[in-house]
């Protein structure tokens, strides 16, 4: 019986994949893109956009011999030593994302199966005070979302290669755990950055079919996979500032957080902008500081970064921080590093933000 049972839940999960429209979920998926690539009003990628860092890996990987023999010696030394606790957390990381990922595809073909069409003329009758009331309230109640922000999005911070279907983004921050970030690098914290990614992608979809129910085009964009550099765009946003290691800094958690946004086709709300110099003691701070610089293990935080642009609005200028061909291979041994999380004093506790910025 339970074989029988074991082999229908897989036939469950099979036919669901089949479905599963996951171009309309999912925009970051190559084939939504290659069918979206004539919409009109598109924004897309220009010259100056950044590369994902995992593409920076394929092709170096690709191109030279020398360097992949190195990284491969690399990687196997890396991921031969782990404790018996790691290995337990692993096994646990694995067992819940193979479950996570059979409840998403069946809650992703529900809300596909319900789909709504909104009309281009729907939004003219909502009141954006009312809504962001509303909105902020549904986040933090349902999937305990308490930073939202909103802003136009500049082209140049679009992945390159990539476009977006509506150039206004609602952005959301979910916090990580601190005590579980204070495990680093062993899995626990591993665990709690994938847990948030998890979490936080199911919130966006369900955030994006509640706003289509309000009568709002939108579209909902994973925090694992983004069209879109999502540092500058949250602080863009007014949410927080980019620091040394490249990761977001905001007052509530420092940088123990992850970013995912919606693109919503008309500025409905009122932008949560606000002047860079605000944030720019930050940028002052970390290169007195350094120390997840000086904490990382694979040498990877650039002291000096390669710049993108410098003609941002509201954030100046595009940067690089963290070498990927060095980082991956500690990232992928503790299945999510997070060290520079741990060391860096925003992220140490409540508060620490403000006494940090008087003390600058």
């Amino acid at each position: 019986m339970k074989k029988k049972s074991v082999e229908t839940k897989s036939k469950k999960v099979k036919r669901a994949i089949k479905l599963l429209n996951i171009e309309a979920e999912n925009p970051s998926d190559k084939r939504f893109l290659k069918k979206t690539l004539n919409t009109p009003g598109i924004l897309k990628a220009s010259e100056r956009s950044p590369l994902y860092g995992f593409k920076k890996i394929r092709n170096l990987l690709r191109d030279s011999f020398m360097d992949r023999m190195k990284y491969d010696t690399l990687y196997k030394y890396m991921t031969e030593k782990k404790t018996f606790k790691d290995r337990l957390i692993f096994i646990r990381t694995i067992r819940q994302g193979f479950g996570a990922t059979r409840r998403m595809l069946f809650s992703q073909y529900r809300k596909l199966s319900e789909n709504i069409q909104v009309s281009k003329e729907a939004y003219t009758h909502i009141n954006g005070v009312e809504l962001w009331k509303e909105l902020n309230i549904y986040a933090q109640e349902k999937w305990g979302i308490k930073k939202i922000g909103f802003t136009e999005i500049p082209r140049d911070i679009i992945i390159k290669g990539n476009h977006i279907l509506y150039k206004y983004a609602l952005v959301f921050i979910m916090e990580m755990r601190k005590k579980q970030i204070d495990d680093a690098p062993h899995a626990l914290a591993g665990f709690e950055t994938i847990r948030i990614y998890n979490k936080l992608g199911k919130a966006v979809l369900d955030i994006g079919s509640w706003l289509r129910k309000k009568d709002i085009r939108c579209q909902p964009n994973h925090p694992l996979g983004g069209l879109v550099s999502y540092v500058p765009l949250a602080g863009k946003a007014g949410l927080g500032w980019q620091g040394m290691n490249g990761l977001l800094i905001t007052p509530e958690f420092g940088q123990r957080q992850r970013i995912a946004p919606i693109y919503v086709e008309h500025p409905i709300f009122s932008f949560t902008d606000t002047n860079a110099e605000n944030f720019s003691w930050i940028e002052r701070y970390c290169d007195n500081c350094k120390k997840c610089m000086e904490e990382c293990p694979g040498d990877a935080i650039q002291e000096r970064k390669k710049i993108y642009n410098n003609e941002i609005e509201t954030i100046g200028r595009l940067a690089l921080c963290i070498d990927p061909v060095k980082c991956f291979p500690y990232f992928r041994k503790f299945e999510g590093c997070s060290i520079c999380v741990k060391v860096c004093p925003f992220s140490k506790a409540n508060g620490i933000y403000q006494i940090l910025e008087k003390k600058t």
